[in-house]
């Protein structure tokens, strides 16, 4: 049975992404209606549109030496075409077009006064709309055949079973019962009741479904000539929208199923308005009326985004993280600039990268550890910079330390690598070679003795002088490239000679001692870690030991030598960041970590750059797996794909709290949350609770609060522990049941592993070296509780609160060339992405 938490899942989903597909590129037949707009209020670039609103002012301000065109548009149509520097309406904008061949084009659809023009902020586009619109085209392609096993290159149409039963490697597109195109993307899809799904493998198949796909479209299948024919008709415009809203409106009963925390009465007005747009477009395409349609077809849109967050339940407790990678032209300017940013977009946390291209972001006595600070950063400590700011927003800050890889091929600084000063630690491939991969890494030997205490000893410098709330181990592993096998250096061959009788040189895959082969080399990875775990905790008990590491546990001993499974089932790490990048791959590879890490330790998923859509649709996901939480790679990436303005306002707009930055806090916010729950099941069902069980839950939440008020997390482990055992001893509504322990499992977790005590007795040893800790948390004490009011109060954020000396930390704001240099810029950004 497909659970309704799952099918809730994609509900939720299919929402998120809807309005960010637009329909297809131009196909034999179509004419072009749609323009990409450059920029909003701001210097109109040539060979591009730019569009200006009355936020400009009262006029565009374009120069009459710029040539350009401008349309006037007032509610929606075309008011003029004539002159320059025009007004701009107070119901409308002016879009201007630069550049002979563009103006030419759209000079070339001879609007006039009364055509329709619509701009799609979202999207960036801007739609021309007069007597000749025709839009509409087909767009045909192969298909295999019928409910069979999915094989290379190949499409397939599974209209029987339950679910497709596919792996993650393909792409699939769902229609639904009408023939729209209901969903675009993931595998193992749902099989609609009167629908089907088109399954693709292999990358020009998928390619071949995804150009010809697009949400809405009418599909038909051809069985004799095995195609399937994807269409854009004035019945597409509102069948789109009819999806839509059929799935607005599932949302909104799977969420009371659940007993989601919404505010159904809004979720209601909004149906409703949806309702009478669908309506209103449904009769002007009646009336022949297709820009009558497209205008409530936009409007439609722009509201079912805007109303994303009613229909999505959102946790008051979430590591919400994100790698940063500073720059060596870093100041402190800069870096507030950047955490204000962080902030702003919905984060609770940030990894900050330690060493990168072979230096350090912190000024380090590199006769003694042989790191060197970036000589770019002329002295600036970076890393002390961060850290002050971060607490003083109350971001929690990781020490993102990337172990073994200490260098690569194109570092600025071969000189200051450590790979150049102590060539002989170097791991050694079977072939001979040091250099890892494309990027020619270069990783320090697990194996050495040296190896380790150069390591520790530095990490240990690091513990002792920064204030940090975590410390991650990244490259912790031995390195894997294709066709190579590492670890292959005379010390490590003699060490398993000596233990084994055999020579590595000698082994293959096949061969008996190829496991315990591999599972030597692992040995000294652990043993790392367990050691530097032990160190730190030490140092500093309140520290929080992560590691950063491969998400598929079947694949240890076969790529990395990265037993991450043991690391956590042991306790050495108190946290696990699974690098599950991918588009389709969070459900499987972020159950592995999950399942290790129990209630023993935090599981925060990594994710990266695969576009806004897909980053909302993972955010579900990783809710959807019980994890504690995500990480994104990387914030210059996360600034570069415009997810600031598709995410803060959206996925992210309503704040959380870091289950272990401050665990009181926290807990006390879940404490909060569990409170709405009883509330929101009391209002969906009367019956679901007793007096008796609703007083225990509530009782315990204000039990916590109390607690929390005048003392730690910590304190409360037993109070929760006594409501979760008799809650689970009482009989009653199933699914009220799995929601409330599900909340109150969760408090446990957060009193368990905090070590806000510890944290306490750091900062009051170390007061002179970071206090913005504890100002944030008694300052964050005033806003505990996290509800959705609180999510669009933008007054309480930003500069005016940093003016105060205490930004609120449960507040959040809610909102190329081509050819040779595409390649080479798509080039630069994968090698980058590698070497994470």
């Amino acid at each position: 049975m497909i659970s309704a938490k799952k099918i809730i899942t994609l509900i939720l989903v299919l929402i998120f992404i809807f309005p960010l597909f637009p329909f297809s590129p131009l196909a034999e037949g179509e004419s072009k209606y749609s323009y990409p707009v450059d920029t909003v209020n701001a210097y109109p670039r040539p060979s591009a549109i730019t569009v200006y609103t009355p936020e400009n002012g009262s006029t565009t301000g374009v120069k009459e030496n710029y040539n350009a065109l401008e349309i006037v548009v007032s509610d929606n149509k075309v008011v003029s075409t004539e002159g320059i520097d025009n007004n701009i309406p107070a119901d409308g904008f002016v879009a201007a077009i630069r550049g002979n061949s563009l103006k030419a084009e759209i000079e070339g659809l001879n609007l006039k006064q009364g055509d329709t023009v619509i701009f799609d902020e979202y999207n960036m586009e801007v739609f021309f709309i007069n007597e000749n619109y025709a839009p509409f085209y087909e767009k045909t392609i192969n298909f295999d055949r019928y409910n069979s096993t999915r094989t290379e290159n190949t499409i397939i149409i599974y209209n029987k079973g339950q679910t497709t039963n596919t792996n993650i490697w393909g792409s699939e597109v769902t229609v639904d019962e009408n023939g729209f195109v209901a969903i675009i993307g993931g595998n193992n899809s749902l099989i609609p009741e009167g629908g089907f799904v088109i399954s693709a493998v292999g990358r020009d198949r998928i390619a071949e479904l995804n150009a010809a796909a697009a949400l809405g479209l009418k599909v038909t299948v051809d069985d004799r000539a095995k195609t399937i024919t994807f269409s854009f008709s004035a019945e597409s415009i509102t069948g789109k929208m009819r999806v839509e809203y059929n799935n607005f409106a599932a949302a909104i009963d799977k969420a009371k199923e659940n007993f989601a925390i919404l505010d159904y009465s809004e979720c209601e007005n909004a149906k409703n308005k949806l309702n009478s747009l669908l309506s209103d477009s449904e009769t002007s395409i009646e009336n022949n009326d297709t820009a009558g349609a497209m205008i409530k077809k936009y409007e439609f849109e722009k509201f079912i985004r805007q109303s994303e967050n009613l229909i999505t339940e959102y946790p008051a407790v979430e590591e919400r993280a994100v790698w940063l990678r500073p720059s060596n032209s870093d100041t402190r300017d800069k870096v507030n600039d950047t955490v204000k940013a962080i902030y702003d977009a919905g984060y609770n946390a940030i990894c900050i990268e330690l060493i990168y291209n072979s230096t350090a972001i912190f000024p380090v006595d590199s006769e003694k550890y042989l790191f060197s600070q970036d000589p770019g950063l002329k002295g600036f400590d970076v890393l002390k910079a961060y850290i002050e700011e971060c607490h003083n927003y109350g971001i929690e800050v990781h020490g993102w330390m990337p172990c073994y890889r200490v260098s690569h091929g194109s570092t600025t600084y071969p000189k200051l690598a450590v790979s150049t000063l102590k060539p002989e630690w170097l791991v050694k491939a079977k072939s001979g070679t040091v250099e890892v991969g494309d990027t020619k890494g270069y990783f320090l030997n697990p194996a050495l003795p040296e190896v380790k205490e150069f390591l520790l000893d530095f990490y240990r410098y690091i513990l002792e002088n920064y204030s940090l709330d975590g410390f991650q181990l990244d490259y912790i592993r031995y390195p894997y490239a294709a066709g190579e096998e590492f670890g292959y250096d005379d010390y490590t061959r003699q060490l398993f000679r000596e233990k084994q009788g055999a020579d590595p040189m000698d082994l293959t895959t096949s061969s008996p001692l190829w496991e315990e082969w591999c599972k030597f080399r692992a040995s000294y990875v652990t043993d790392f870690v367990k050691e530097f775990s032990e160190m730190a905790r030490e140092i500093r008990p309140d520290i929080f030991i992560s590691a950063d590491v491969a998400p598929d546990f079947r694949d240890v001993y076969k790529k990395y030598m990265q037993e991450a499974e043991i690391w956590l089932t042991e306790g050495y790490i108190d946290m696990a960041f699974p690098m599950a990048y991918g588009t389709n791959v969070i459900p499987l590879y972020s159950s592995f970590t999950v399942e290790a890490a129990g209630d023993r330790a935090y599981s925060y998923i990594g994710v990266s750059d695969y576009g806004v859509d897909v980053f909302k649709r993972q955010i579900v996901e990783t809710r959807e797996a019980n994890a504690d939480g995500f990480a994104f790679f990387s914030w210059s990436q996360y600034v570069a794909g415009n997810y600031v303005n598709g995410i803060a306002s959206t996925a992210l707009s309503v704040p959380a709290l870091s289950p272990s930055y401050n665990a009181t806090n926290a807990l006390k916010a879940q404490a909060e949350y569990i409170k709405q729950h009883i509330e929101t099941i009391k209002y969906i069902n009367p019956s679901a609770l007793t007096s008796d069980i609703e007083n225990l839950v509530k009782n315990t939440a204000e039990e916590i609060i109390s607690a929390t008020n005048s003392g730690f997390a910590e304190d409360c482990v037993n109070i929760i522990k006594t409501a979760l055992d008799s809650l689970n001893d009482i009989s009653f509504d199933e699914k009220a049941k799995e929601v409330l322990v599900s909340d109150i499992s969760k408090a446990l977790k957060i009193a368990t592993l905090s070590k806000d005590k510890a944290k306490r007795e750091y900062y009051e040893e170390n007061q002179s070296g970071d206090e913005s800790a504890e100002e944030s948390r008694e300052d964050s004490e005033t806003g505990g509780e996290v509800s959705r009011n609180e999510s669009d109060d933008s007054s309480q954020t930003g500069n005016s609160d940093k003016e105060k000396g205490k930004p609120k930390t449960a507040i959040i704001i809610g909102s190329a060339l081509i050819g040779i240099l595409l390649a080479i810029t798509l080039i630069f950004i994968i090698k980058r992405r590698k070497q994470k």
